[in-house]
């Protein structure tokens, strides 16, 4: 009896604790620079972003995979070993781009029910989707499920040579 009670207790103490803010746990995944940019814009105000998801393949799942798929295409052990290198990116890019599908239909329809139509990247190899969104829906969208980080989308120039 007295465990129960402990855990209703040490329970209700985190669900009604007034140091934690509900904004400030939302945006927990946001990075510091895009934090300060919000503060900066208003709710309605476009911002690029990067939401980079925790999905990672498993490289042991990996490499059974690409040795069963050499065995069965290649017989002979020769073949095979000329065969690995091609097959094993193959296998590896394949694998990357149906994992990323999943974040990629998340944040589709994470837009979708907000009534957004905003260009959305996918960026298959870094598992992650650039898109602009309005401020106020940043945190929302940092709060989605598989996130690991949102941060500022930055466009990169290459040097003129």
């Amino acid at each position: 009896m007295r465990p129960f009670i402990l855990a209703a207790v040490v329970a209700g103490t985190i669900a009604f604790s007034p140091d934690v803010p509900a904004q400030e746990a939302v945006q927990s995944n946001l990075r510091p620079d895009l934090e300060a940019t919000l503060a900066r814009v208003e709710p309605q105000e476009a911002v690029s972003g990067n939401v980079q998801f925790d999905a990672r393949l498993d490289s042991e799942v990996l490499r059974g995979e690409v040795a069963r798929h050499l065995r069965e295409r290649y017989p002979d052990p020769k073949d095979r070993r000329a065969a690995r290198k091609k097959l094993k990116r193959a296998v590896m890019v394949d694998r990357l781009k149906t994992k990323a599908q999943g974040p990629l239909r998340l944040v589709k329809r994470f837009l979708k029910s907000h009534g957004e139509s905003a260009e959305v990247r996918w960026l298959w190899a870094a598992n992650s989707v650039a898109v602009t969104v309005p401020a106020r829906l940043v945190g929302e969208l940092g709060s989605l499920p598989g996130v690991r980080s949102v941060k500022l989308d930055a466009v990169i120039q290459a040097p003129d040579t």
